[in-house]
């Protein structure tokens, strides 16, 4: 399976024109982007306001996936704490 993908990544790579249809649709998506935030006259204050929220959730992240766990539960529902991918995939 990795090799068929391996495969098709380099085909996708060596692909001149998916290469310029990618870069042509990403340039018209940025500059789209641009304009738009262009528009929004506190932009600067709304990126930081959601960094700091970001930050915060982190910073405390231990105690938000607590509370999840605990509206989990109380709706019937099951959580359990892997440590690594393969734990979750033999849990279930």
């Amino acid at each position: 399976m990795r090799a068929k993908i391996n495969r098709n990544v380099q085909a996708a790579l060596a692909d001149q024109q998916l290469q310029k249809n990618l870069r042509s649709t990403l340039g018209k998506s940025v500059r789209m982007r641009d304009e738009s935030v262009a528009e929004v006259p506190n932009w600067e204050q709304l990126t930081q306001y959601a960094r700091d929220v970001k930050n915060q959730t982190l910073s405390r992240l231990d105690h938000y996936l607590e509370m999840l766990e605990q509206k989990v539960t109380a709706q019937g529902g099951k959580v359990i704490w892997a440590e690594t991918g393969q734990d979750a995939v033999q849990f279930i």
